[in-house]
């Protein structure tokens, strides 16, 4: 044993997967984290898709730029206009454009 006892608070679940819900500072309205284009390759190197995608925060394309070269038809959206994709917010959605949500 480590010394270190289990007491399961309310941010050991985020601790243990690396997230930040519990900033000092109040997150940015619409905030903003691009993907690494490169994960879009190491997920198709893993799984296979149908060949229609929705890529639902879409940001500036970077994915979905990724995904068109690699031959998929891709509809990329976000809630807010970042110059690429259309505006629309994929919580709201009640009829997907594509049946794969990247």
């Amino acid at each position: 044993m480590t010394g270190k006892d289990w007491t399961g608070n309310a941010k050991s679940i985020y601790s243990a997967i690396g997230a930040r819900n519990f900033a000092k500072e109040p997150r940015e309205v619409n905030d903003y984290y691009a993907t690494e284009p490169k994960a879009a390759s190491l997920l198709m190197g893993v799984e296979k898709f149908s060949p229609f995608i929705w890529e639902c925060a879409c940001g500036e394309g970077h994915l979905s730029e990724v995904f068109k070269n690699a031959g998929y038809s891709v509809y990329s959206s976000d809630v807010i206009d970042r110059g690429y994709g259309v505006v629309q917010d994929f919580m709201t959605c009640t009829a997907p454009p594509f049946p794969v949500l990247i």
